[in-house]
């Protein structure tokens, strides 16, 4: 089984679990308000925040730190624009040791994933949400980015040939499962 395949099947009920989460479920929706939406940002800016400082002080992370930097860059322009002080926002503990390459490209799949679906949220908070404009970006890449989804795919299983496919999975699994326990219980 391809790795994408192996993670899809192991992260699959947790993935859906989060689009109909009680709190992400209004991001889609006319039911989204400004407060209920600075709620998720802050959330999102502490749950990214936490895992790339783990992630980034590993050598094997350096061609990505551009990659994290940039989406650290967008959450906290989204914040500033929410009038949100960094300092305020409680930063997300891993409940896994992060200091591994399965790790690594669990997160870049869960990263990136966000950053695909994100287009679609963008369009849908533009319909929905009159403070929401065009100058927020949540957590869509821009043209330039240093990856995106679709190179993701592409680099997936090259990158990743000699490393433990279960346990790349297995860290996807908890980290969607941090990330729905980290909206829920706040």
């Amino acid at each position: 089984m391809h790795l994408l395949n192996l993670i899809r099947t192991k992260t699959g009920t947790l993935h859906t679990a989060l689009h109909t989460h009680p709190l992400l479920i209004h991001l889609t929706s006319k039911t989204i308000t400004h407060e209920t939406f600075t709620e998720i940002m802050t959330r999102f800016y502490g749950f990214h925040t936490g895992i790339t400082n783990e992630l980034k002080v590993n050598k094997f992370c350096q061609p990505y730190d551009d990659l994290f930097a940039s989406t650290i860059d967008h959450l906290e322009r989204d914040l500033a624009l929410l009038q949100i002080s960094l300092e305020d926002v409680d930063i997300y503990k891993p409940h896994k040791d992060l200091n591994t390459q399965e790790a690594l490209w669990a997160y870049l799949y869960l990263l990136l994933g966000s950053s695909l679906g994100g287009k679609v949220i963008h369009k849908s908070l533009i319909e929905n949400l009159s403070t929401y404009t065009s100058e927020y970006t949540f957590f869509q890449t821009s043209s330039n980015a240093p990856y995106t989804w679709k190179d993701f795919i592409v680099m997936l299983d090259k990158k990743t040939l000699n490393l433990n496919h279960e346990e790349i999975a297995a860290i996807a699994q908890s980290l969607f499962s941090g990330l729905y326990e980290w909206m829920k219980n706040k």
